[in-house]
């Protein structure tokens, strides 16, 4: 008797599982999975895009478009210290700030190229410490000529005028610093120079 019911209790338990229209077992966990698949798909489909939007940029070169074409400011006082030029009219504008008694930061500033904020808030911190601030100006911003078509374009004169700033500064010795965009820029210099340090600011 015993058996029978168990046998019975089971039976319904299957005959419960089962879904209409058409036949199928319910499968456990089923549910639960089908309530985390609209999250997976949308963190798919982001990592998907994110990649798609890189490979884009590299490609089609849209560099104009990030680096836009910015004005000499009249609070860049600083007197031209260096300028890197490339080959196709492209050149990068360096401005020193301070007296280099120990050393140099070079400073590769975000995608607008505003550095008025950072003469009066960060550059004096360095220079009270006799370390010299070579601020660079892209093409086609704070009156550097030329507009990049090519992020390696912008990559090479990086590494260049990372050179040069380590040719020129006490010891060469030489930290780079990168705020937003400029921390991609600062980071592939580093890699092919090897300075002293290196500072990334809110890395993009």
């Amino acid at each position: 008797m015993l058996l029978l019911q168990v046998s019975i209790k089971s039976i319904a338990h299957r005959v419960r599982s089962y879904r209409y229209p058409g036949s199928f077992i319910q499968v456990p966990g089923a549910r639960h999975l089908m309530k985390i698949r609209t999250p997976l798909l949308t963190v798919a489909a982001f990592v998907l895009f994110y990649f798609v939007a890189g490979a884009c940029f590299f490609r089609f070169g849209v560099e104009s478009l990030v680096l836009p074409h910015v004005a000499l400011s009249a609070q860049t006082t600083a007197p031209l210290f260096l300028r890197i030029g490339g080959d196709d009219g492209n050149a990068m504008l360096v401005r020193r700030y301070g007296t280099p008694r120990v050393g140099c930061v070079v400073f590769f500033p975000g995608q607008h190229g505003n550095i008025s904020a950072y003469i009066r808030n960060l550059f004096p911190a360095f220079v009270a410490h006799g370390i010299a601030v070579l601020a660079v100006a892209y093409p086609g911003q704070n009156g550097a000529p030329g507009t990049p078509h090519h992020l390696h374009e912008i990559m090479v004169l990086a590494t260049q005028t990372a050179e040069a700033a380590q040719a020129t500064c006490p010891g060469h010795r030489i930290v780079l610093y990168g705020r937003s965009l400029g921390s991609m820029v600062a980071a592939y210099a580093a890699a092919k120079t090897h300075p002293a340090g290196l500072i990334l600011d809110s890395a993009a």
